[in-house]
């Protein structure tokens, strides 16, 4: 808008006018196909300020198939023929807008898709027609959309036809036809997608057959140059072909290119121009269609001589012969070829007419002759045994296949028809290759075994304290190492074994048994685990580690704390709460306590086996109770020594016996610390006194004579000037 307030909108076709007051969209029109519409914009406020347009002309309205949403399914005929194709245009298409690797702007474009009904297609547009002839095209795979964003571009081509690369059977794909050039073009066309000619790319190449035989059949034609290899310039109509040499000698060869020929394989028709190039020779597990293999035959591509203008220039680096002449008969030599070479031969049909093409030794079974054979062979190589691979390819590439069938233990696996094969599972495997140009095959199998990769985790030092003999020499259990070194790896599919030298231990020799004595301190032992397979055998998978046998000191004492008395509560039930870890100095008596772990335990088995630990904060279940204290070593393996002490609660005796038959012959006050004993008899007169109490009255009265049976009562000062009293019952 400018500065304006409104705009007048006309047309040199004398459309009505469009009025503007604001930015937007005016429509004007409609106007006939093929005329030049001009549009000019004035500022109603500003008589001098006009705008126009540059001349715009439409073919005709957008196809159908402007976009890939849109796009046309084409027809694909199931031979190499071009009986069935889909008509197109390019006229009033726009461009799509994404680019392309061989359009860097595309102003118009049509998209049609197709299923493929085999792995190489070949795509071709023909009947051209309008403002020019100049076409390309692209190949996709994707899911067409408005935008087209999803579709991932496999090639781009700015020539007519094309050969696809490997594509998937039943799978849909997309073309993209476009004009070259940044012009609209009027142009109508018709696609042609065909199955693409077997030996037209060199993975594909025909063969002999056997020994002095003939490649005959329909030459190629209506097929785009591979471009200038060796010494032809250029390459239309190329067919790849594998000779194998059978017996050594010369080889004479004859290309023969004619439009007919009689019985006997005698050309009866008009000739047409034939062209090769032969290169080798190459071992039969080479891949000579490698990129870069089949151009080291000449200097340079501009300097690769016809052999018709210069015959002694071959053979040359790896090119044995390569004529661009214009005769429809050419002949070459392998000179002293020699058993089981390969060579490889490309013959162009330059005349681009439909003809037979005739490929023939000529010296077959004359003196000295080497002979040409086609024996498919397949090799998968040796069985294997990985060790913690995820998967293993098998490559059964023959240089004759043209077909391949794979089996898993005896099983075709489904869709596995390719030289390479990914597996995964231990099993047997199988491959048949089949020549189906010669009607013949060939097997191997393979045994693949897939194991888990073993570790042998580092492990601590197994350590022990030595006995009283003190001769640094002990038995140890290795098998406690086993764990620490497998960590978490299953122990029913690894075994952890143990060798005295790391030789031993990586050639699975001499393994020592469990348990085992010492020689040295220390002394360094070597552990191999190794994977098992399902049936408990060896898979060779294995890894190694070490750890030292150690004696690190004497066993460590256990000193008894005696009894451990408390006094009973009100209740008097004789049931009272301990804290076992009071003991833990005195059962140490002065060793470092940072250096051993006490543990305590019910009975004596416990505490040899260390289970079932007790809290340290217990109640006895009987008065006394026996507990038993494990002092161990934190840092020695089996390093230990076991010692007990009761548990008892001092309840009061309500009576005595004092009759000398150790039971209750005395009133016993363990517990209470007992400063000042009071005796009295049921008449109150107190009948005997002690300072310092310690257990000692036995029914006697201050001058020692025996008390007579009955009930006396006793008043104790303890613990710090506490008072208690009670009953007690004499009886002898």
């Amino acid at each position: 808008m400018g500065d304006a307030q409104s705009l007048t909108i006309s047309d040199n076709y004398g459309t009505a006018t469009g009025q503007a007051t604001e930015t937007g969209v005016v429509q004007m029109g409609p106007y006939p196909f093929l005329t030049d519409i001009i549009i000019t914009v004035s500022n109603d406020q500003d008589v001098n300020c006009i705008i126009n347009s540059d001349p715009i002309q439409l073919y005709a309205c957008p196809p159908a198939n402007d976009n890939c949403s849109g796009s046309i399914e084409a027809v694909v005929n199931t031979d190499q023929s071009c009986l069935l194709t889909t008509s197109g245009t390019l006229s009033g298409a726009s461009p799509s807008g994404n680019a392309s690797s061989c359009l860097v702007s595309a102003d118009d474009d049509v998209w049609f898709n197709f299923v493929a009904l085999s792995e190489v297609q070949l795509i071709s547009v023909v009947d051209i027609t309008g403002s020019t002839t100049n076409l390309g095209h692209a190949l996709y795979i994707g899911t067409g959309d408005v935008d087209c964003t999803t579709l991932t571009e496999l090639y781009c081509s700015n020539d007519t036809s094309s050969i696809t690369p490997d594509l998937t059977p039943g799978a849909t794909y997309y073309v993209r036809i476009f004009s070259n050039g940044i012009d609209n073009e009027n142009v109508d066309f018709e696609l042609c997608v065909k199955d693409a000619p077997d030996n037209t790319a060199c993975e594909n190449a025909s063969n002999f057959c056997g020994e002095g035989g003939a490649l005959y059949g329909s030459n190629i034609f209506d097929f785009p140059s591979l471009g200038q290899i060796a010494c032809l310039y250029t390459t239309p109509n190329p067919s790849w072909n594998i000779l194998q040499v059978g017996e050594s000698g010369n080889i004479d060869i004859q290309i023969v290119q004619n439009t007919a020929f009689d019985d006997n394989g005698n050309p009866i028709g008009n000739g047409l121009d034939v062209d090769f190039v032969l290169w080798g020779p190459f071992d039969s597990s080479e891949n000579f269609c490698e990129d870069g293999v089949l151009d080291q035959g000449c200097p340079d591509p501009g300097n690769c001589p016809n052999n018709t203008s210069n015959p002694n220039f071959y053979p040359y680096g790896n090119i044995v012969d390569c004529s661009y002449s214009v005769y429809s008969v050419e002949n070459l030599t392998i000179e002293n070829a020699v058993s089981g070479e390969i060579y490889v031969l490309l013959v162009t049909n330059y005349s681009n007419n439909s003809g037979i093409i005739q490929i023939e030794q000529t010296n077959a079974g004359e003196t000295g002759a080497g002979s040409t054979i086609a024996s498919i062979e397949v090799d998968l190589g040796g069985s294997q045994d990985l060790c913690g691979y995820p998967n293993y390819e098998l490559n059964a590439n023959s240089p004759f296949a043209d077909y391949y069938e794979w089996y898993q233990d005896g099983v075709m696996i489904a869709d596995a028809n390719d030289a390479i094969l990914e597996v995964t599972d231990t099993a047997v495997y199988s491959v048949i290759v089949y020549d189906q140009e010669c009607s013949a095959t060939a097997e191997d199998s393979v045994t693949i075994n897939f194991y888990s990769e073993a570790t042998a985790n580092q492990a601590d030092d197994l350590v022990t304290c030595d006995d009283s003999s003190a001769d640094e020499i002990e038995d140890f259990d290795l098998s406690i190492m086993s764990n620490s070194i497998l960590g978490d790896q299953n122990s029913s599919e690894f075994v952890v074994t143990y060798f005295l030298s790391i030789s031993d231990a990586q050639n699975n020799i001499s393994p020592i048994s469990s348990p085992y004595t010492n020689v040295t301190n220390p002394q360094t032992i070597y552990a191999r685990v190794e994977h098992i397979n399902a049936v408990g055998s060896s898979s060779g998978c294995f890894a190694t580690t070490s750890f030292d046998l150690v004696i690190s000191g004497p066993t460590p004492d256990a000193i008894s704390p005696g009894e451990v008395i408390i006094c009973t509560d009100q209740s008097e039930d004789g049931i009272e709460s301990f804290n076992l870890s009071d003991q833990d100095d005195v059962i140490l008596s002065g060793q470092d306590s940072e250096l051993f772990d006490i543990s305590y335990y019910l009975s004596e088995a416990d505490a040899l086996n260390s289970t079932n630990a007790l809290d340290p904060i217990i109640e006895n279940s009987t008065n006394p109770q026996t507990i038993y204290a494990r002092v161990e070593s934190n840092e020695a393996y089996d390093c230990y020594t076991i010692t007990s002490f009761d548990l008892a609660v001092c309840q009061i005796p309500e009576g005595i016996s004092p009759n000398g038959d150790g039971y209750n012959d005395s009133f016993i006050l363990n517990g209470f610390n007992v400063n000042t004993l009071y005796i009295y008899n049921r008449y109150g007169t107190l009948v005997y006194k002690s300072n310092n109490y310690n257990n000692d009255w036995e029914g006697q009265s201050n001058d020692g004579k025996k008390l007579p049976v009955g009930t006396y009562f006793y008043h104790m000062i303890h613990d710090d000037n506490l008072n208690k009293t009670g009953w007690v019952y004499l009886n002898y």
